[in-house]
């Protein structure tokens, strides 16, 4: 038999998972940002050309611009009279996004907004990537399984798709970060009072991002909270509860540092048609999650004929999962016995899939 491990061991063998965590951290955040810049910006010039197409581009290029330049000279950054002149027009109901305008400013200013837009998007895939690899390590405690996880969430044909223009869209790394503080709280590894604040800081700055990700996530989420809570024991219910108060709590202190900005949501709110787009036309093909568009580098050529008959364009089309990832996903909930959170996990994808 080997000896028992003494407390100093014990300390060691801790500080040694500890450092060896922060290392696997660091290198996965340099590995997939350096994927993205490999794919998306080795042959990019960055001050005078910029990825994606349209018209989109050039408005969140203007919107990166807008933010420092207004702040500079003391102009409501809220409302401009720069177009649609001389009524003016209401920035909250445009994906403006402030939170990325601030963060990019240094680029904006030092060069110019191409290069802010640049960067911003160039990194999207490889911050999305980082996070979701964050939470992966979490439940699996598995390095190699969560760098898979991150760079198929983060490396996604949604994330490509959104990356060709819709730069609201595509910075999506708050997302799992949200989900990892929350399961963090669960478990209680974090505090009351950090769970709330860290989760009102990033709710706040994802509201600066984009207001659909922000009432997608909402409402999905609710959605989750829901379905585990009904296949949850009635004497674990209450953790449940206590953290759904919590977590609308800083959705509060969130909506409280916002003010400003759902002000002129509010403000602007007549002016907004009914039906901005089409929901029939943008939403996904269900025979996008098994087929392959464009934006996937595997297969796109065999699907072609088939999804280029699909509605919306090719930044729509990101439902894609692929067989070999959905058989995963099956053979996990079908292995051993189908316990209560695998009836949870297998409802709630089916809705959220729907």
């Amino acid at each position: 038999m080997s000896d028992p491990v003494t407390a100093t061991e014990q300390a060691a063998i801790g500080q040694y998972r500890g450092v060896r965590g922060v290392v696997e951290t660091v290198l996965a955040l340099f590995f997939y940002l350096l994927i993205s810049i490999m794919l998306f910006g080795s042959r990019l010039p960055w001050t005078t050309h910029y990825i994606g197409g349209g018209n989109d581009p050039i408005s969140f290029m203007w919107f990166l611009h807008w933010w420092p330049f207004a702040i500079a000279h003391g102009l409501n950054p809220f409302w401009t009279r720069y177009v649609w002149f001389p009524h003016g027009f209401d920035l909250a109901w445009a994906t403006s996004v402030p939170t990325l305008a601030a963060i990019a400013a240094p680029f904006t200013i030092l060069g110019n907004a191409t290069l802010a837009f640049n960067v911003i998007s160039v990194s999207a895939p490889g911050l999305a990537a980082w996070t979701t690899f964050l939470l992966a390590r979490s439940i699996v405690k598995n390095t190699g399984a969560a760098l898979v996880a991150g760079f198929i969430y983060g490396f996604s044909s949604y994330e490509l798709g959104q990356l060709l223009g819709h730069l609201n869209l595509d910075v999506t790394f708050l997302v799992p970060l949200i989900v990892l503080l929350t399961l963090l709280r669960f478990r209680e590894e974090v505090s009351r009072r950090t769970f709330v604040l860290l989760t009102a800081l990033a709710l706040f700055l994802e509201i600066g991002i984009s207001t659909e990700i922000v009432a997608t996530f909402c409402t999905l989420g609710a959605i989750v909270w829901a379905i585990f809570w009904y296949f949850t024991p009635d004497r674990e219910r209450t953790a449940l509860w206590q953290l759904a108060l919590e977590f609308l709590g800083a959705a509060c202190i969130a909506a409280f540092l916002s003010l400003p900005f759902i002000y002129y949501l509010i403000v602007g709110a007549d002016t907004v048609p009914k039906e901005i787009n089409s929901v029939t036309y943008y939403s996904a093909d269900p025979l996008n999650f098994v087929l392959p568009t464009y934006m996937t580098w595997l297969g796109h050529r065999a699907a072609a004929p088939i999804v280029r008959h699909m509605t919306a364009n090719l930044s729509e089309q990101g439902a894609y999962l692929g067989l070999p990832l959905i058989a995963i996903l099956i053979a996990y909930l079908w292995r051993g016995e189908l316990i209560r959170y695998k009836k949870a996990l297998f409802i709630s994808i089916l809705l959220l899939r729907a």
